[in-house]
């Protein structure tokens, strides 16, 4: 069964996860976007560095981190590499301007 960013992966661990814990995970991974995608074009120091940082998180591969963006991934039942792909869509389409600001 194929699945979309926005599908859990059935094969995944996510359904042990508890309500608070899930929680967690999902705001973890809702700022490191939020970060990625909000902050691109900052043009103040704190910003860039923020932006800079979300950017470094998403694309590591890093698995022994309880909230490295891998593991935060699956734990939710996402997969990282769909994940990234969207953002790399969606990053692209803000520097050219096509999505509208919030």
């Amino acid at each position: 069964m194929r699945t979309t960013p926005s599908q859990p992966d059935p094969g995944l661990a996510w359904q042990a996860l508890a309500g608070r814990e899930r929680g967690l995970f999902a705001a973890v991974l809702h700022r490191g976007i939020l970060d990625v995608l909000q902050l691109h074009g900052a043009t103040d120091g704190p910003g860039r560095a923020i932006h800079r940082r979300a950017r470094a998180w998403v694309a590591s591969e890093e698995e022994s981190y309880i909230f490295s963006f891998r593991s935060t991934c699956r734990a939710l039942g996402f997969r990282p590499e769909q994940i990234r792909r969207k953002l790399a869509v969606l990053s692209l389409e803000e520097a050219q301007g096509h999505l509208s600001p919030r």
